[in-house]
């Protein structure tokens, strides 16, 4: 669960960097279908406080065994899982030196403390997922579907074909207008669903 931990901060920061507020401490909990918003302060001392439980146990289990098989980004080596953890925590702690300097000074401390497992230092220590090269997985070809083949197909990105999000004045909040460059449409409308 350490590693899940990790792997759930290192997404969701995303999250709450782009939307603030989110639903993040009490999803499922006892089973409820809707889940109160967070701030992004609780969500950032959450996160604080799951990477420590997290790197920690790690730490007391350095020579655990975690199959190469089944760890596709370090391939079993738990001290770099730590280091991706630290290296999490010192961005975090950087994403938050406007808001909390004195929190963020700590955290970014604690993040390279070399007692702690130290912080990514070279590239084949980034967390770099190494299947893709030599996959046949079935989900891997739905991801990259529209990444390389362009002679079958053109390239359809989303990042490729969006040039900007505009907002109209007259849209709620949850209606996203999209401007696209091709001649299939000169907006695309996306509806948000709350539940």
């Amino acid at each position: 669960m350490a590693v899940a931990n990790i792997i759930k901060i290192a997404a969701m920061h995303r999250v709450t960097d782009c939307y603030g507020p989110i639903p993040y401490s009490a999803i499922g909990f006892e089973g409820a279908i809707k889940t109160p918003y967070d701030s992004q302060e609780d969500v950032y001392n959450k996160f604080f406080e799951e990477l420590a439980a997290a790197r920690q146990i790690l730490l007391d289990n350095p020579t655990a065994v975690m199959s190469p098989l089944v760890d596709k980004v370090y391939g079993g080596d738990i001290s770099n899982w730590v280091r991706f953890a630290n290296s999490l925590q010192l961005r975090l702690a950087l994403r938050i030196s406007y808001a909390n300097k004195e929190l963020a000074q700590a955290k970014a401390e604690d993040a390279i403390d070399p007692k702690n497992g130290g912080v990514i230092e070279t590239n084949d220590q980034n967390a770099t997922w190494k299947n893709y090269q030599t996959s046949t997985n079935s989900m891997r070809t739905a991801i990259m579907y529209n990444a390389h083949d362009t002679v079958r197909r053109p390239k359809l990105l989303v990042t490729s074909t969006v040039t900007r999000i505009r907002v109209s004045p007259n849209t709620s909040p949850n209606q996203v207008l999209l401007n696209r460059p091709d001649s299939m449409a000169s907006h695309t409308k996306m509806t948000m669903e709350h539940g």
